[in-house]
C-alpha cells in the first residue's frame, strides 16, 4: 500500500525544494558557463519502472568528449572527471537535477538507482528480483550502504530488501543517513 501513495509524498517533497534546488542549479550554471563554457547539464538515458526508458538529469561533472558508459566502466576515469566534477560527486551535488525527474513522476525520492542501459548484468538481477515495478530513486538502500563500492549483485540483493520492508520510516532513515553522506562522504571512488 505504501508504493501506491509514496509517489504523491515524494512530490510534494521535491515541490516545496524547488527553490533550494532551483538556486543550486543557477549557481552550478554561473560556475561550469564561467570554468568550462559548455552546456552545464549532463542527459542520461536510464532505465526506469518497468523497463521503460526516461531522460536523467545531472549536473554536468565530466569533460564533454566522455564514452558513454557507466564510470566505473571508463578506464582511467580520472581522465574524464573535471576538477570541479569531482567536487560535484563527492557530495552528490550533480543528482540535485533529478528532483525534477521525480516532479515528472520518472523517479521516486527513494528506490534503486536508476540503470544504464548498458547495465544488462544489473537490470536482470533487479528483474530476478522483482524490482521492475519500483521507480527509480534519488538514493537507495543499496546506495547509502555501499555507495560506489557494491557489485551488482549485492546491488540487487539490497534493493530487494529495501522492497520487502519499503516503508515512510524505512525512507526517512534513507533520506537522513543520504543527507549525512552528503556532508560526510564516505566510499566515493569516482
Amino acid at each position: 500500500m505504501y508504493l501506491k501513495i509514496k509517489y504523491l509524498q515524494d512530490f510534494l517533497i521535491s515541490f516545496l525544494l524547488l527553490p533550494i534546488v532551483l538556486i543550486l542549479i543557477g549557481l552550478h550554471c554561473c560556475i561550469h558557463g564561467v570554468i568550462y563554457r559548455s552546456n552545464p547539464f549532463f542527459v542520461s538515458s536510464r532505465v526506469g519502472q518497468h523497463r521503460k526508458t526516461f531522460n536523467l538529469i545531472k549536473l554536468k561533472s565530466m569533460v564533454d568528449n566522455t564514452p558513454f558508459a557507466a564510470t566505473a566502466d571508463l578506464k582511467r576515469p580520472e581522465n574524464y572527471i573535471t576538477r570541479y566534477g569531482k567536487f560535484l560527486r563527492k557530495t552528490s551535488l550533480d543528482e540535485v537535477p533529478q528532483f525534477f525527474n521525480v516532479l515528472r513522476g520518472e523517479m521516486t525520492l527513494v528506490g534503486p538507482r536508476p540503470g544504464l542501459i548498458t547495465q544488462r548484468e544489473l537490470l536482470e538481477l533487479r528483474s530476478k528480483c522483482g524490482l521492475e515495478g519500483l521507480r527509480p530513486g534519488l538514493t537507495g538502500l543499496a546506495q547509502i550502504t555501499y555507495r560506489d563500492s557494491a557489485s551488482d549483485r549485492l546491488k540487487a540483493k539490497v534493493d530487494a530488501l529495501y522492497l520487502k520492508n519499503a516503508g515512510f520510516c524505512l525512507d526517512i532513515w534513507i533520506l537522513t543517513r543520504t543527507l549525512l553522506q552528503v556532508f560526510f562522504p564516505v566510499n566515493v571512488h569516482h
